[in-house]
């Protein structure tokens, strides 16, 4: 039989007093184990305690890392709100803001005629009758279109012209300008209105 793990009687026992009318208390006796598995498990111990410190700074350092990212996390739709705010104005500046134009003109016009603006846009035709703006007879005989131009748009040449089948008639006078950049702005919209007059 092995005698691992087995304990023994140091030599400084007292033999004598382990007689038939001893009550089991076995004086000067000390036991020793052959396993070192204490000896190893007090080494983990010491190791551990000594290694606390570092463990205590690692998980100090990777919860102060998420704390930071969660952070992070949450101020991302901030950022994405104000990155689209930030795009919105850079296209605000770089188009301009939208213009709407109302062309108004009082002109009595007779059966089968009516009134059409040329100019040197393409929403005015750019000069072709055949592309021209036509306005719209409202009462009163007043003749009105409505457009919507960038702010920024460059100033623009037009006339009025009266069509009837293949004729055009053409107001007198110079042309007039159209600037987008007068507009005056009305709660949330710009707004110019042109109340114009027949030049004979």
């Amino acid at each position: 039989m092995s005698d691992k793990g087995r304990s023994f009687i140091s030599k400084d026992t007292d033999f004598a007093a382990h007689s038939s009318h001893s009550i089991g208390f076995i004086p000067k006796v000390r036991k020793f184990s052959e396993s070192t598995s204490s000896i190893k498990i007090d080494e983990n111990k010491f190791h551990k305690t000594q290694t606390l410190p570092t463990e205590k700074k690692r998980y100090k350092k990777s919860k102060n890392k998420l704390i930071d990212e969660l952070n992070e996390l949450k101020l991302l739709p901030l950022y994405g709100q104000a990155l689209e705010e930030a795009i919105r104005l850079e296209k605000e500046l770089a188009q301009g803001k939208t213009v709407d134009i109302t062309f108004s003109m009082h002109y009595n016009t007779a059966f089968g005629e009516r009134m059409i603006i040329l100019g040197g846009h393409e929403v005015m035709g750019n000069w072709r009758s055949d592309r021209a703006l036509d306005l719209e007879w409202t009462n009163g005989n007043i003749w009105k279109a409505t457009i919507s131009l960038s702010q920024k748009s460059k100033d623009i040449e037009y006339k009025y012209a009266i069509v009837k089948g293949n004729l055009v008639k053409w107001e007198g006078g110079d042309n007039r300008i159209l600037r987008p950049s007068e507009a005056i702005q009305s709660g949330n919209r710009l707004l110019l209105n042109k109340f114009d007059i027949w030049r004979r």
